[in-house]
């Protein structure tokens, strides 16, 4: 698997939504993972987004030199034949004066041009979603590898200092000043299925930290499990250093180079589908227990103003509904239009950030799934 997915931190998707007052142009497309359609047809059609993004922002009244260089990174982008090798299921772009986010996900996106004060992050809510996702962290002698998994399918996710191998670790660390390295012996080796012989303790210990420095550093925030893959004592021993609070205890035990990627994503999925499905259904039971009483609500400024106070427990947000207007929340205003005016938002997109930043879980289903079918129902805390 080529490591091409970007993954949707949470610093990142928190200065994301925070952005603004605008214009900030949103763009998303389906890609094609596979044959010359990423190279031609992708191309063409992020083409089109952008033209759809310069006629509403020049009836917004942007002139044209602003708008060219709003939107100068994207055709910069249109043309890098490397960008368009390696591409995902889906691709969002986001410009805001002069500046570019770009995120390649393993989830195919309506094709939409949104141009307004804010960011539109509707989208990418399903990757934040309980039941979604999974990391998966496979752990070799000579490499180590994050995934980003859903129940379909996992890529490979780019992490910055990642140790490749023991050497590299202890290396890393030397430079951090945590380790003195040492010429000759003392080296960690694997055995196959047969654990670890031969094996220096603390450099495995430093090689684990290293890596858990990394992975916690780029998961920080982030409430998706992972799942770790290795000899049994690699596993056991990474469980011991991890400061990551959603790393599973149940792991795949044995030498990840000898499995396949197909094997890998199973075994993960296998891990956390029931752990998912165990958390939805409480909630879910809970809120029917709860729904039409004092911890519960259908209604958007109810909602909005409680997942600015953090009591919003777990959230259903309705896949294809917006609702256009603006959010203070400081204010606890909230006013909304049957149709988008100019810097008009989509509020939902703002209060389910806001909830899920306050650590509310969040469930992104067709309307007739969501309690009440409106566009948000929440279960409070308190």
């Amino acid at each position: 698997m080529r490591p091409s997915m970007d993954i949707v931190t949470v610093p990142w998707l928190k200065a994301l939504s925070s952005r603004g007052p605008g214009p900030c142009v949103s763009l998303y497309l389906s890609t094609h993972r596979q044959g010359g359609q990423a190279r031609e047809q992708d191309p063409l059609r992020l083409k089109n987004l952008l033209a759809s993004a310069t006629t509403e922002l020049e009836q917004l009244g942007h002139r044209a030199p602003e708008i060219k260089r709003l939107l100068q990174p994207a055709h910069d982008l249109i043309r890098d034949a490397g960008f368009w090798a390696a591409p995902e299921d889906g691709l969002a772009v986001f410009l805001a004066d002069g500046r570019m986010d770009v995120l390649r996900l393993p989830v195919p996106f309506e094709e939409l041009s949104i141009v307004a004060d804010r960011f539109h992050v509707r989208p990418l809510l399903p990757s934040l979603a309980v039941g979604h996702s999974f990391y998966l962290l496979a752990i070799s002698k000579g490499a180590t590898h994050l995934y980003r998994g859903t129940r379909f399918r996992m890529s490979e996710a780019e992490v910055a200092e990642m140790p490749a191998g023991i050497d590299e670790a202890l290396w890393y660390l030397d430079r951090e000043g945590q380790l003195q390295h040492r010429s000759g012996g003392g080296r960690t080796v694997f055995h196959g299925h047969g654990g670890i012989k031969d094996t220096a303790v603390d450099e495995l210990l430093q090689y684990l930290r290293a890596i858990d420095h990394a992975v916690s550093g780029l998961l920080a925030g982030q409430r998706v499990p992972l799942v770790v893959a290795g000899l049994e004592g690699v596993v056991s021993r990474y469980h011991q250093v991890s400061r990551y609070p959603y790393l599973l205890d149940d792991a795949i035990v044995g030498n990840p180079d000898d499995m396949t990627a197909d094997d890998l994503h199973a075994a993960a999925w296998r891990i956390t589908e029931p752990r998912y499905a165990s958390l939805r259904k409480r909630q879910e039971s809970a809120m029917d227990a709860a729904l039409g009483g004092r911890l519960t609500s259908l209604h958007l400024e109810e909602i909005a103003g409680a997942a600015f106070q953090g009591r919003v427990d777990a959230l259903w947000i309705s896949a294809g509904e917006r609702r256009w207007g603006r959010w203070n929340p400081v204010e606890a205003h909230l006013d909304l239009h049957d149709t988008r005016r100019p810097g008009d938002y989509d509020v939902v997109d703002r209060i389910a950030i806001t909830a899920w930043e306050r650590g509310a879980a969040l469930y992104v289903d067709d309307a007739w799934k969501t309690p009440g079918a409106g566009p948000l129902a929440a279960l409070y805390r308190y």
